[in-house]
């Protein structure tokens, strides 16, 4: 029985120190990100893609993440994956030239251009608005609305105070609130 034990305790060790060693185990985002970077720069696309998705299996995101990913799917073929990581990669970084210069360009390469239709006037009025705004951006001014409408109620109906000027500024943060939060539902609901 003790044999039995012993060569059981012996097994466990083993497979714990196979598992330790084996490469890609135990590896920090920053490790496996490098080494996607490596692999990108050596050509090896599919090993680039595997390295940057295994940092979004860690849980981390970044839109130099994307960034890189997009261009590892651009360079292997496959441009659907490719264009919506550098959509991901422009909501987090929406100033970001080379994000901005790689999607237009990969998105040339699509099959189906339609160039000068506007398919809704309306949705790309609200892009064009919201396009430049991160969805927390949006989200906290809507925030700051509504707390100054908040406090416009309380001064002009609390506190019984202020009069036309209060009612006015009272209204104007109404609007200015539900518009914000107009926006900010659009911008989610889009992205």
């Amino acid at each position: 029985m003790t044999e039995t034990k012993l060569l059981l305790t012996l097994s466990i060790v083993l497979a714990l120190m196979t598992v330790a060693s084996s490469p890609g185990v135990c590896q920090t985002p920053q490790e496996l990100f490098t080494a996607g970077n490596q692999h990108y720069a050596n050509k090896e696309y599919a090993e680039a893609i595997d390295a940057y998705r295994q940092v979004q299996a860690q849980g981390l995101e970044s839109a130099r993440l994307y960034y890189n990913l997009g261009n590892a799917y651009f360079k292997h073929g496959d441009l659907g994956h490719a264009i919506a990581n550098y959509i991901k990669a422009r909501r987090l970084d929406p100033d970001d030239e080379d994000i901005i210069h790689n999607l237009e360009f990969a998105r040339q390469f699509t099959a189906v251009q339609m160039e000068g239709v506007r398919l809704n006037p309306i949705d790309t009025f609200f892009g064009s608005i919201v396009g430049t705004y991160t969805l927390k951006q949006l989200a906290w001014l809507s925030s700051i609305f509504f707390v100054l409408f908040v406090i416009a109620l309380i001064f002009r109906w609390g506190l019984r105070s202020g009069g036309s000027a209060a009612r006015g500024i009272a209204v104007a943060l109404a609007v200015l609130l539900v518009v914000s939060s107009v926006l900010t539902t659009y911008k989610y609901r889009h992205d």
